[in-house]
């Protein structure tokens, strides 16, 4: 009756300890999604798709003890980690279809300066549009030198 008194009690911190590990465990799993999300969002703004399909497969990929270093900040993870992200790169590079190139060109908001140069040196500025027209006649060995326009 002794020992059933000792055994009760060591069950139930046996019980707690096991839940525990899976309570850290999952933590740590959500703490690595969601740095490695904002990480994501930060550099592709648009990629949500993207995003969400990398994400998913470097938590797949990734065991949980170097999880548990890079949310502790180990600073031996980043290796690992990127070991583990080379090794699994063909899974990786599939995320990629996900994403929409942006090829839009940004207009640009000329200044009073710039406009001014610009009619100053309309022929010689290299635009789009006459990237083509282009003939150098310089010799080799020519030395540009850079003005600084607009100081005087």
């Amino acid at each position: 009756m002794l020992r059933l008194l000792y055994l009760i009690p060591l069950l139930v911190l046996l019980g707690c300890s096991a839940t525990n590990n899976k309570t850290v465990s999952s933590h740590t799993n959500n703490m690595f999604d969601n740095v490695n999300r904002l990480a994501c969002s930060i550099k592709y703004a648009d990629g949500h798709q993207f995003c969400k399909c990398f994400v998913s497969v470097l938590s797949e990929v990734t065991p949980t003890y170097i999880k548990q270093k890079t949310v502790d900040g180990d600073p031996s993870s980043t290796n690992e980690l990127a070991n583990i992200m080379i090794q699994h790169s063909d899974k990786l590079n599939q995320c990629e279809a996900l994403t929409t190139p942006y090829l839009s060109i940004s207009s640009l908001k000329l200044t009073a300066l710039g406009r001014a140069i610009l009619l100053e040196h309309k022929d010689k500025v290299l635009t789009p549009e006459n990237r083509f027209n282009l003939a150098p006649h310089l010799t080799i060995g020519y030395e540009f030198s850079m003005d600084q326009i607009g100081a005087t």
